[in-house]
């Protein structure tokens, strides 16, 4: 018999391993869940600045912006068809590609709203829209809403729980409002 007996057997590291993949298994969807909330938290600081450019833009000229070089912003910005900061803008829409996702921010002026849509691998994951309304005092922010549009079932869960853990309020499936 070896009585030096040195290193592990077989048992020893199949069990370690087992150990560490159900725990890599139980941490993974929480990691990714703070992956997304953390990029959901960075665009909605993106729209509020804007938000807060558009209602400030109003009172000068009584009229929505039609052009996102109108609004005087803190997120990277350059003339109408310059590039900034990764940021490529076009009138009144603004698109960044960055490790495989694609944002693309659109003033609407029809609708009145800010929307920021997230692409993926080609299709939609999400969607926020911050919504405006004219009222005696002038434009002021109305309704802003979270759309989860991925057809990823694994991504839809992951986003819906980014969202309910970054305050947003379900009010419908894959929908979230934020008072």
């Amino acid at each position: 018999m070896l009585k030096n007996k040195k290193g592990f057997n077989l048992v020893e590291l199949t069990v370690t391993t087992l150990i560490m993949a159900i725990l890599a298994a139980i941490a993974l969807p929480y990691y990714r869940s703070a992956v997304e909330r953390s990029k959901i938290v960075t665009n909605l600081s993106v729209l509020k600045a804007l938000q807060d450019a558009v209602v400030q833009y109003y009172p000068q000229d009584n009229e929505f912006p039609t052009r996102l070089s109108q609004l005087h912003v803190g997120v990277p910005r350059s003339n109408d068809s310059g590039n900034d900061g990764g940021w490529v803008y076009s009138g009144l829409q603004v698109r960044k590609e960055k490790r495989g996702e694609v944002y693309t921010i659109v003033l609407d002026t029809v609708q009145r709203r800010i929307s920021l849509e997230c692409f993926q691998a080609g299709s939609s994951d999400y969607r926020i829209d911050f919504h405006f309304v004219i009222n005696a005092s002038g434009l002021a922010p109305a309704a802003k809403t979270f759309t989860v549009t991925s057809g990823n079932p694994g991504r839809i869960r992951a986003l819906n729980r980014a969202a309910a853990s970054a305050g947003w309020r379900n009010t419908a499936p894959n929908v979230y409002s934020l008072d």
